[in-house]
């Protein structure tokens, strides 16, 4: 990250000592850059912006592409690297509760760009059991 990155905004206060992230005009500069320095993938106080998490989601190395019940496809977006020092695994997520499945054996030597079908294990009534009954489906 660089400056560029960051909101370049900086703590004020109102007349009535509302805080507030200053910028542009904010001090009665004339000419000033608007709001040029507040557009930045974190804010002032360093947090990220949801633009960083969207970024992060739009560079992440391994996309999956979709699946089915019992299994997944992914594809190796680095250029060069295999995806040797990665672990995946799998959660089932229902109505607020999350039971964690197991790992996904992802091939070794995986090169760049192939995508791949990985097989999902999971024991069918542990599934069953802790999906929510409103959303209780045949797994």
């Amino acid at each position: 990250m660089n400056l560029t990155d960051v909101f370049q905004g900086l703590r004020t206060k109102t007349a009535d000592g509302e805080e507030y992230m200053a910028y542009g005009g904010d001090f009665g500069d004339e000419p000033n850059d608007g709001n040029f320095v507040m557009d930045g993938l974190l804010f002032s106080n360093h947090t990220p912006t949801p633009g960083l998490i969207e970024y992060s989601k739009a560079i992440e190395p391994v996309q999956v592409l979709g699946g089915s019940k019992d299994k997944v496809k992914i594809i190796n977006r680095y250029d060069f690297a295999t995806l040797d020092h990665l672990k995946c695994e799998w959660s089932l997520v229902s109505d607020g509760s999350k039971k964690v499945g197991k790992e996904v054996k992802i091939p070794k030597g995986l090169k760049s760009k192939p995508m791949r079908s990985l097989p999902l294990m999971f024991h069918r009534n542990a599934a069953r059991r802790n999906c929510g009954t409103s959303n209780r489906r045949s797994l």
